[in-house]
């Protein structure tokens, strides 16, 4: 199968929201994109089967990293991410 690639890449972001978006702090990004997965009514569930399903490498990337162990990480919950979602 042929790698996918994102249909939305920076460009058209930057386009849609203006090229100071990624300026904002993380608390405003995450609740950008979480009005925009409900504003598009995606369920979670839908979501985070193609975060951990898709062949395109930028999305897969993360999700490696989300999933991996990190002993060295700063923050106890950065060690293991799953863990820190299993213990919520």
């Amino acid at each position: 199968m042929a790698e996918e690639i994102l249909l939305f890449d920076n460009q058209y972001c930057e386009r849609k929201l203006g090229k100071h978006s990624p300026a904002l702090t993380i608390d405003k990004r995450l609740h950008l994109v979480v009005s925009l997965i409900i504003f598009l009514n995606v369920s979670l569930a839908k979501l985070l089967f193609f975060i951990f399903n898709t062949e395109i490498k930028a999305i897969k990337t993360r999700a490696a990293r989300f999933m991996g162990y990190t002993p060295t990480a700063s923050d106890k919950d950065l060690t293991f991410p799953p863990g820190t979602l299993f213990r919520s």
